[in-house]
């Protein structure tokens, strides 16, 4: 749990040190960073965990269907 910290640490230190922008929009930026991989592995997890519909038989249509 330390590493992720000092990862987190270290990504809000590079974000209010490099952004060019006013102090609030940094320090908004410093909070919110994890956001983006955070939601790369949702959906990551959501394909992974809807791949197997891909292999499922698909339906055949009746002579009535059209």
């Amino acid at each position: 749990m330390n590493a992720v910290l000092a990862i987190y640490l270290a990504g809000v230190a590079i974000g209010l040190w490099r952004t060019d922008a006013p102090a609030p929009m940094r320090l908004l930026l410093a909070v919110l960073w994890p956001i983006g991989p955070l939601a790369f592995v949702i959906v990551v997890a959501i394909l992974i965990a809807a791949s197997p519909l891909a292999f499922l038989p698909k339906a055949r249509k009746s002579a009535g269907d059209s």
